[in-house]
């Protein structure tokens, strides 16, 4: 059932000015759209705990409502669920451009200002970009902020004017229908979109961390809660994800990390992991400026995971980045054998131009055993040193892929297996 708006708020500002907001402004879109109120929008009033999950209602009305009200406050960008709301919502517009073949994202998200502007210090840059003060809702609500016009009577008519104004905002973008992902977002699966960065903001270099004696290494692996709609068996997995994957479960049962770090360690060159984040592209990029060796390892069934698949895409897509790809490959695993065409074809998708390439040098697939794997690792580092000190200018990176154009879910990240 699509609504018109989704309350995007802090728990710790649901206090009886918002109940009576929400109220109000529930009525007034009702009588513009001519909808019952109970169809109008969904405010969710139970606060979600760290490691909590979303309500299938509230998963639902992220993916059916037409428009997101962001409720600014000190608290609300605080709130990592909050941000993860709004992030549904980011890959919907870029869902949306997908579909429609349009060029800028609708402008879908309408912040509210609940206190003065001044009392919300350090926006993040997803919250920059959007105009937070518009004419039509009033001059005194740009001043004070909307809690301050319900709470002090001197503001009454400003309140009222400002309640019609937004309710009539709501209704006339609910008409740009915004596409719905093809499944509901899911709570684990979503990046907290406050955390991405301002593609202007360069990453700033450490001194010392020039040339190949430094290899950064991508541990592409989820989390136990992350691959649990994947798949069945999950030892091989860490509650962090990441560095606590163990490839070749239960035959071996050695972290991923610490086999990379043994390798790099044994070849007398420094190490640094780089977690799959919001960051990892920038951060790469860095590597690469840098002349550093970057070396992904890959679980196959992580690259199905929705923020996994589209930070490795947008990666993907950078073809003048010097990095290698390997995929460890565990043959003992009868889940995995099983389920290796399906995973075949997701690494294609994911590393469309890396798998393609002729040099397999950067994208080492099906490596079946830790042995093989430490053989691997070592050999990726020598070449990497011969051709990092080969090119030996500083390569240059190309321009930075704008943050709004992040890769949209495709339906193979969305497929289950039985």
């Amino acid at each position: 059932m699509s609504r018109f708006f989704f309350l995007s708020y802090a728990h710790h500002d649901h206090d009886p000015f918002l109940k009576k907001f929400i109220k109000e402004l529930t009525t007034e879109v009702a009588v513009l759209s001519g909808e019952r109120e109970e169809q109008v929008g969904f405010v969710d009033d139970h606060d979600i705990g760290v490691g909590a999950q979303w309500s299938p209602a509230l998963a639902a009305a992220l993916n059916d409502s037409h428009v997101l009200l962001a409720l600014y406050s000190p608290a609300y960008f605080q709130r990592p669920i909050c941000g993860q709301e709004w992030m549904a919502f980011r890959m919907r517009q870029e869902f949306h451009m997908q579909v429609l073949n349009q060029a800028h994202p609708p402008p879908v998200i309408i912040p509210l200002l609940w206190v003065a502007p001044d009392r919300i210090r350090n926006l993040p840059y997803v919250a920059r970009e959007i105009q937070y003060t518009h004419a039509a809702l009033g001059a005194e609500y740009s001043r004070v902020g909307l809690r301050q016009l319900i709470k002090v009577g001197a503001y009454s008519d400003d309140y009222e004017r400002f309640k019609s104004s937004l309710a009539g905002m709501i209704v006339d973008t609910a008409e740009v229908n915004l596409a719905r992902l093809p499944e509901d977002p899911l709570l684990n699966s979503l990046h907290n979109a406050f955390d991405l960065p301002d593609p202007a903001d360069p990453v700033p270099a450490r001194s010392g961390e020039i040339g190949p004696r430094y290899v950064k290494f991508v541990y592409v692996a989820g989390r136990r809660d992350e691959l649990s709609q994947l798949r069945k068996r999950l030892e091989a997995y860490g509650e962090a994800g990441g560095h606590q994957w163990q490839p070749y479960h239960p035959t071996d049962e050695n972290e991923v990390a610490v086999v990379a770090q043994g390798v790099a360690s044994e070849k007398n060159l420094y190490y640094e992991a780089i977690p799959v984040d919001a960051h990892t592209v920038r951060r790469i990029e860095q590597a690469h400026q840098n002349r550093n060796a970057v070396i992904l390892i890959v679980d196959a069934w992580t690259v199905r995971v929705d923020p996994y698949y589209n930070t490795m895409r947008e990666l993907d897509e950078r073809k003048h980045l010097l990095y290698v790809v390997v995929i460890p490959s565990n043959e003992n695993d009868e889940e995995t054998s099983a389920a290796a065409a399906d995973l075949a074809r997701a690494l294609q998708a994911v590393f469309h131009y890396r798998s393609s390439q002729a040099d397999s040098a950067f994208y080492v697939g099906r490596v079946t055993s830790l042995g093989a794997l430490k053989t691997c690792l070592s050999e990726i580092m020598e070449r990497m040193r011969e051709r990092i000190v080969a090119d030996a200018p500083p390569l240059q990176v190309g321009p930075e892929v704008p943050m709004q154009t992040l890769p949209v879910v495709s339906p193979i990240v969305t497929e289950r297996l039985p």
